[in-house]
């Protein structure tokens, strides 16, 4: 059946934009605080915004959100608002849902040389179906019910979160309270006795983006540690590197963001990439043998004596620590069998939000399939002969995938065309081949949105084995 399409410049208004930048946002707080992400995490205490909206991020990859109570943003989101005479041609969430569904509409937008933006007049120009109201809420309940569910499996994650902070304080104490009356330690005398064991990154002026290579040794930054240790691509040449040698990386060495985004950790594996910190870090080598970087780094960043390190942090325009602020600060030092069982503990809880995400990353796909297949006719228009050869050989299909990833598209139909084939394979592979699922998943890579292959297969004892 066809349907009308509006315009989205016809049915909304963009909100002035806030001003705000992301480090204004906290880890708790009474209101949600939007950033240019697919996930919110960050919240507030002072609201900019009171009705009823939809969230759109304006760079780096495709995101939307929708709100229906106070909230605020970045000043790298589009905040749009019903027009007063669409109120009662169109719901809100029912726009939300189909371009959440649909992400590949907005994916199209994204336009730059490097970090990709995307602009009202692009977003001003799509359209959307007009279904008559009390289908639209139909379709809203439909869908609220599934995005409740993830809600849930979300919840329970936050749940394991709460679990492994009250196993922490039961096993090593309150590191406020000191309640089990540890020894305390300074940090600087936690460190190894060798040169450069407690050290921030270079000056900014040896390290300037003019030294950066397409390979070589890895710069790890503010951005590594926040988002992963295998974000991103700065590289140094090996002379480079040899210059600054005194600021690399080992196994076990703890990193701590000194600016912006204050007193985040991560801990180097033991299979890592060569390399150095840049000027927003700073590194600890500790003695393993009086303090396990694993502890110290759950005790810095998840326990209440963030909120001490972060009230410690100085600066005007930006808080900030700096290398003689860490090596003060006071730590309660248990024994280190009382520091190994809780790392035990933790690595089982670790292992069990691994699967509890694993599962929930798959609802998440599994829901978007459904907003998707629901306002788009996956009518089998193509050959048969062409999907079911997709289908059999992995590479064709990775070969579709990575044109799609690359977004160098003609038109916005070739593209959409070309997204029809990936969901006639999933739909062919859910009817025809019973004992195995060749699903589609949007992933982000850095700054990128990423379309990839789930392949599962059942064996004998009916257990879903990822591949």
């Amino acid at each position: 059946m066809e349907v009308d399409k509006i315009l989205f410049k016809n049915i909304f208004d963009f909100q002035a934009k806030s001003k705000l930048k992301a480090s204004e946002g906290f880890d708790e707080g009474s209101f949600s605080f939007y950033t240019s992400s697919p996930k919110q995490r960050k919240y507030t205490e002072s609201p900019e915004y009171f009705e009823e909206s939809i969230i759109i991020g304006n760079g780096g990859v495709p995101n939307i959100h929708y709100e229906g109570r106070a909230f605020s943003t970045t000043s790298h989101c589009f905040v749009v608002r019903l027009k007063d005479d669409m109120i009662n041609e169109f719901e809100t969430k029912f726009v939300y849902y189909y371009l959440f569904g649909n992400i590949h509409i907005l994916a199209n937008g994204f336009k730059g040389v490097g970090l990709k933006n995307i602009s009202k007049t692009y977003i001003n120009k799509i359209e959307i179906p007009k279904y008559a109201i009390e289908d639209q809420k139909r379709y809203i309940n439909r869908f609220d019910k599934i995005q409740n569910l993830i809600n849930r499996k979300s919840e329970f994650l936050s749940l394991l979160d709460e679990f492994l902070l009250s196993t922490f304080i039961k096993t090593c104490g309150d590191p406020i309270l000191n309640n089990k009356n540890h020894a305390i330690a300074k940090i600087d005398n936690l460190k190894l006795e060798k040169n450069n064991s407690i050290k921030s990154g270079p000056f900014g002026s040896t390290l300037k983006k003019e030294f950066y290579t397409p390979k070589g040794y890895k710069v790890y930054g503010q951005e590594q540690v926040v988002n992963g240790l295998d974000y991103g691509n700065y590289f140094i040449s090996l002379d480079k590197y040899n210059e600054l040698i005194n600021y690399k990386v080992e196994s076990k060495d703890v990193l701590i963001t000194l600016m912006g985004v204050v007193g985040k950790v991560a801990v180097i594996p033991s299979n890592f990439e060569e390399g150095i910190i840049n000027p927003r870090l700073m590194k600890i080598s500790f003695n393993q043998k009086k303090i396990k970087s694993e502890y110290f780094q759950f005790l810095f960043q998840h326990s209440p004596y963030r909120k001490k390190v972060v009230n410690s942090a100085r600066g005007i325009a930006m808080k900030g620590l700096n290398l003689k602020i860490v090596k003060n600060l006071e730590i309660p030092l248990p024994e280190i069998s009382i520091q190994n069982k809780f790392l035990w503990i933790k690595k089982n809880i670790e292992l069990q939000k691994i699967r509890s995400n694993q599962s929930l990353d798959l609802l998440e796909e599994l829901f978007q399939t459904l907003i998707y297949k629901t306002f788009n006719e996956i009518a089998d228009k193509t050959k048969k002969d062409e999907i079911n050869l997709l289908i059999e050989d992995d590479i064709l299909i990775e070969n579709l995938i990575n044109s799609l990833n690359s977004h160098e598209y003609s038109s916005s139909e070739t593209y959409d065309d070309e997204v029809k084939k990936l969901f006639q394979v999933l739909n062919r592979t859910k009817k025809e081949h019973k004992n195995s699922r060749k699903g589609i998943l949007q992933t982000f890579v850095g700054k990128k949105i990423v379309l990839q292959t789930q392949k599962k297969y059942i064996d004998n004892n009916d257990e879903i084995i990822p591949t």
